[in-house]
């Protein structure tokens, strides 16, 4: 489907989402998103539910891993980047 260029596709906003969601993006994309929420109510509640998600992961206390999980996030990341 072909669309203007200052609409989006609900996969082209989930695709800026992190970016949106962290205030990281221009304002013209910015606002293209906006209008999109506000045309798309199910787009706009996926935003609300995972910006409410990122909040509360971000709310929670930060306690060190134990260092056997470390060593094995360290090494899983090592072997996947090859």
């Amino acid at each position: 489907m072909r669309h203007a260029p200052e609409e989006l596709s609900c996969r082209e906003m989930v695709e800026h989402l992190s970016d949106y969601i962290d205030a990281d993006l221009d304002a013209r994309l910015r606002q293209v998103i906006d209008a999109h929420n506000g045309e798309c109510p199910p787009c706009a509640a996926f935003v609300r539910t995972l910006s409410l998600a990122i909040e509360a992961v971000r709310a929670l206390p930060r306690e060190p891993l134990p260092p056997a999980l470390k060593q094995s996030l360290i090494d899983a990341l090592r072997k996947a980047a090859g």
